[in-house]
């Protein structure tokens, strides 16, 4: 069979691992880039690898390249896509991608299959990787019977944490504009089996502490568009549908800090295209009064919000990091945003002998048909090598050299837009890529009725119908308080029901005074409402033997609450009531009458006295 000739476009960072696959498969790649120096730098040390310069805006060029091969690899910015497939259509060659497929990729669905032509995309790492093992399980589970109740899913590129030593905690090998710019992105997501949309402003706002590994601080968030995967991924029984990022704890608060601030703005100021002192910069960015430290400090408490002393001082520390405050010069730049980003550049780049990681976790909930649950996660923790390729372009470049062969040797031979959205095309690359290359996910089962158990036993509870009623309040809490975050700042509607909602909640003590926002809310828990029951004050107060003997005691009416006997276990005890639970008036264990047995038992000691005292006198 004639050697198989691939077209890669692109120079970056994840090439390399990608051309080191083709390579090896014995395939004849052509690098090009549109300087011929980057190409030939990449090309250097393949053999069987020739670099080229080619402006891809160049439709020409771009077919004549294109004709020559048998398949196009496209690792150049995704708004180049359709162009680079247009070509492969009209010259009848596969294309392979890692990007998503855009809504103007996917019109050339048809095309391409008239051409007989493969396009392969988002193949790489998210999405890649996680479309792979996202597929798997929900597949497995479905063949079963069974149905995916939560699909949650968050992937992060990331320093490793010995070389986290930013406010940020993240570092770029390339521009971090796109990086910062998913900050903005507005985030639509199933919560609950309604759709839920977070403003780009707002997302930052409400990102949630997220455990997979204990030693990891992780704080996650929702990225895009994540409603598209009911239809994608087959699973409109699905209730919860999140896709999202992973980032280090003090990200959220600090980008945050910058997005109210219009740091993230694209704006053109003409000021900013001169090398003005930072503190000037800031000024004009946020209309302080003055570009004083103090002044500059004040403004930015009016424009975001701070929850906590330890929150404000880790923010302003963040900012004083970046140089805000200082009388040091901007890069001048046009644009907040481009400001911004040529001082991270310069400020957190890898150093020689750092390494990164990648961070993957699918969640899922199964419910299966005897009506059981479970909780099953696929997991990938990956580092990279400071002597060889970071975690990212190995994730990234592999799969897709990977799905290169496989389309060029018929492994993949569907027609078309394609994603790997298939067991049919899926489960060949997840062998490819777990038996050649050990890339794959960890995947655990986690019994749900374990963590329910675990719940019933440690606060007494009768069974586990009580743990749903808890958890059914929290989900309409949690809710309301989404809805609300929607919804401007000084809307009346927020305003109102969001300081009811508070109040209400720091009254019966679930939300503490210092996190009265609605982003703590979206962050209680089920043992945040469990805490609070009659049955585990009361045992906590001292009152009773174990968690246990508080419900018998509660249901025997022993306890009250001020002056009222309650004998309901789940009672939600407020804060003001909290110091007046103790054992009722009427109860043996407070004062009151003895009960029948004790009467009984006392009687019959009087009566042995008694006798025993007759036979002393005789």
């Amino acid at each position: 069979m004639a050697q198989k000739k691939v077209l890669l476009l692109g120079s970056g960072l994840v090439t390399r691992p990608a051309v080191q696959v083709m390579t090896d498969a014995g395939i004849s790649v052509t690098i090009a880039s549109r300087k011929l120096e980057n190409a030939q730098k990449l090309a250097k040390g393949f053999s069987n690898v020739t670099a080229i310069s080619l402006d891809v805006n160049d439709s020409s060029a771009l077919d004549e390249q294109v004709s020559k091969h048998d398949l196009v690899v496209s690792l150049i910015p995704y708004s180049h896509h359709v162009a680079v497939i247009k070509s492969a259509i009209k010259n009848k060659k596969d294309v392979v991608t890692t990007s998503y497929v855009s809504p103007g990729i996917a019109e050339l669905d048809q095309p391409a299959k008239d051409a007989g032509i493969t396009v392969m995309n988002e193949i790489g790492l998210d999405p890649g990787i996680d479309h792979l093992y996202a597929v798997k399980t929900i597949d497995e589970v479905h063949r079963e019977g069974g149905k995916i109740k939560s699909f949650l899913s968050y992937c992060g590129g990331l320093p490793a944490p010995e070389a986290s030593d930013n406010p940020f905690g993240v570092k770029f090998s390339w521009s971090p504009k796109g990086f910062l710019m998913t900050a903005k992105n507005d985030a639509k997501f199933y919560k609950d089996g309604e759709i839920q949309e977070t403003p780009g402003k707002d997302v930052m706002r409400n990102a949630q502490e997220y455990d997979i590994y204990p030693a990891f601080a992780f704080y996650a968030f929702p990225n895009r568009d994540s409603s598209i995967y009911k239809e994608r991924y087959n699973i409109p029984e699905a209730d919860d549908i999140v896709r999202g990022s992973l980032r280090y704890r003090g990200y959220t608060q600090l980008m945050r800090t910058l997005v109210d601030m219009g740091f993230i703005s694209q704006d053109e100021n003409p000021k900013l295209k001169q090398a003005i002192p930072w503190n000037e910069a800031v000024k004009e960015i946020i209309s302080a009064k003055s570009a004083s430290e103090k002044d500059l400090k004040e403004k930015i408490e009016e424009l975001t919000t701070i929850a906590s002393q330890t929150e404000r001082e880790r923010v302003f520390a963040g900012l004083e990091w970046i140089g805000i405050f200082s009388n040091q010069p901007i890069t001048p730049a046009g644009t907040p945003i481009d400001v911004l980003c040529a001082t991270l550049e310069s400020k957190m780049s890898y150093g020689p002998k750092e390494r990164d990681m990648v961070m993957l976790q699918h969640k899922f909930e199964i419910e299966h048909k005897d009506g059981s649950h479970e909780i099953r996660t696929s997991t990938l923790l990956d580092y990279g090598d400071p002597n060889g390729y970071s975690s990212m372009a190995r994730l990234v470049g592999i799969p897709c050299g990977v799905a290169v062969k496989q389309v060029l040797d018929g492994t993949i031979s569907g027609k078309g837009i394609l994603a790997p959205m298939s067991p049919e095309i899926n489960d060949p690359l997840m062998k490819t890529l777990k038996e050649e290359h050990g890339i794959q996910l960890e995947e655990k089962t986690i019994k749900r009725c374990d963590s329910e158990m675990k719940l019933v036993g440690e606060y007494g509870l009768r069974n586990k119908r009580e743990v749903w009623r808890v958890s059914l309040t929290l989900s309409k809490i949690r809710r309301a308080a989404r809805q609300l975050l929607t919804l401007d700042e000084k809307d009346p509607r927020r305003l109102f029901e969001g300081n009811a909602l508070i109040r209400r909640l720091v009254r019966v003590g679930v939300l503490d005074e210092s996190r009265m926002k609605l982003d703590y809310v979206l962050a209680l828990n089920l043992e945040d409402f469990l805490e609070r029951r009659l049955q585990t004050q009361v045992h906590k107060l001292g009152l009773a033997k174990s968690i246990h003997h508080a419900r018998v005691l509660i249901k025997q009416r022993h306890i009250r609450v001020g002056k009222q006997i309650v004998n309901v276990p789940s009672f939600i005890v407020r804060l003001d009531s909290q110091k007046h639970i103790d054992f009722a008036l009427t109860s043996p264990f407070g004062g009151g009458r003895p009960g029948r047995t004790k009467r009984k038992k006392t009687k019959a000691s009087e009566k042995k006295d008694e006798d025993g005292g007759d036979e002393d006198e005789e």
